[in-house]
């Protein structure tokens, strides 16, 4: 059985906290938290586990895996002191927004031989893990292009920009979801019109193997949408979040563009509606899902699609996306 260790007991730190009492596969031994308060909070759920203000050595010594869930500027210390130590390491979203940093944990795992992974939560759920398989199938036929958007009404991030606490989630899903190892291209526009602490409008447009990928992030919109949309040949996926059972709408139809002898038009399109399908996803949470990934990785020594040697592609991705906006939405070629 793993010996786990949690940093940072939050805003996410409780949802890896419940998920990881509840697995069978590790024993939560220690909770690390600079808050007094939010380790006595852990010790009224959990009163058998260890608390501390801070990871130390004698921690690292005695556990098997840390997860850290503390603030994004705090992730590359703390995930290269427990990766030095030989530890396998679970990292909140972003790892860090330093490639440079993602580098060195990479070099690091990769050398002490454990697993390190970034909590990209969405490659694990459910209705992603259908449409990967339905995509397989080909039944879709040849991807148009892929349209997401992901808003909401805060949270505001004090220290991450909305590119990259929420277009990294549909970044995530879609080199999952298409098997993407490298995109073409990318260019990006954000602003800032409340004049918070970073960005809270981000609008993204990537280029893989000649398949338009649009993104729309923002935490300015008092209607939540978490909407994805697949446009295929043959038909689209619709992959809706904010749905409580119907998450998946899946719609067959033809469209044909035909010559027409009317002065005024060159062409005529004619769509023809088919099947709409609704299946049922099994509810299952995705994050529980991907705890049981990293565990089984490590058992297994087989690679994970969290591995922070995969998520690098995002990353750089969202480096130059960040560099693309600096210079106006300047197209940023990624081969």
């Amino acid at each position: 059985m793993l010996k786990v260790a949690l940093v940072g007991f939050g805003y996410w730190g409780p949802n890896l906290f419940r998920n990881l009492i509840g697995n069978p596969d590790c024993k939560l031994v220690y909770l690390i938290d600079s808050s007094e308060d939010r380790l006595l909070a852990g010790i009224q759920i959990y009163p058998s586990i260890k608390v501390s203000t801070s990871l130390n050595q004698e921690i690292l010594d005695s556990v098997d895996v840390v997860f850290i869930a503390t603030p994004a500027e705090s992730h590359f210390k703390l995930a290269s002191m427990a990766l030095a130590a030989g530890k396998h390491v679970w990292i909140e979203k972003p790892a860090s927004a330093d490639i440079e940093e993602l580098n060195i944990l990479c070099q690091l795992a990769e050398k002490k031989e454990v697993q390190c992974v970034v909590d990209h939560t969405y490659v694990h759920s459910e209705p992603v893990r259908w449409i990967k398989k339905f995509l397989e199938s080909g039944k879709l036929g040849e991807i148009n292009f892929v349209d997401s958007t992901r808003a909401n009404l805060g949270i505001f991030q004090p220290d991450v920009s909305v590119l990259w606490d929420l277009a990294i989630h549909d970044l995530s899903i879609i080199k999952e979801l298409l098997q993407i190892e490298h995109f073409d291209s990318v260019s990006c526009v954000q602003f800032n019109p409340i004049k918070g602490p970073t960005d809270s409008i981000a609008n993204v447009r990537l280029m893989s193997g000649g398949i338009p990928i649009f993104v729309h992030t923002d935490w300015l919109s008092p209607v939540k949408s978490r909407l994805f949309t697949i446009n295929g040949s043959l038909g689209s996926i619709t992959f809706d979040d904010t749905e409580q059972f119907d998450k998946i709408k899946l719609s067959f139809f033809e469209i044909s563009v035909d010559k027409t002898s009317d002065p005024l038009k060159n062409h005529s399109i004619n769509p023809k509606l088919g099947q709409t399908v609704l299946p049922r996803i099994e509810n299952r949470e995705a994050l529980a899902n991907g705890i049981e990934a990293f565990f089984s990785s490590i058992k297994s020594h087989h690679s994970n699609p969290n591995s922070i040697s995969h998520v690098l592609t995002l990353y750089r991705t969202l480096s130059q996306a960040q560099e693309s906006s600096r210079n106006n939405g300047k197209v940023m070629q990624l081969r």
